[in-house]
């Protein structure tokens, strides 16, 4: 809510910035909690499901080419491009090789 104060404070007209309406006096602002809160949980759906039982190569393992810092544990490898894939990226993969007609993964 800093943003609209700052400009507010600076430009001395009070303005919805989505719809435009002018205000005079100035309207105080309030948080919708609500609204923040569904924001906040739809946010952590986003970060669990952006990486899926994220499981660390170990000892033994063979690693994910394609993952920088903490390597996850390739599931597949793929004969055509010689990359090992974690399921993330074998996703990713896989909709990249029907795109480009390299099906022999």
């Amino acid at each position: 809510m800093s943003c609209i104060t700052d400009y507010w404070d600076q430009k001395g007209v009070y303005s919805c910035p989505q719809c435009r309406q002018t205000f005079t006096p100035r309207p105080v602002l309030g948080k919708n909690t609500m609204l923040a809160e569904v924001l906040e949980k739809l946010k952590m759906t986003k970060l669990q499901a952006a990486r899926p039982a994220q499981c660390y190569s170990g000892s033994g393992d063979v690693e994910c080419d394609i993952c920088t810092g903490d390597k996850n544990k390739a599931i597949k490898s793929c004969l055509v491009c010689l990359n090992s894939y974690c399921q993330y990226h074998l996703e990713q993969h896989e909709i990249s090789s029907e795109f480009n007609q390299m099906n022999e993964c």
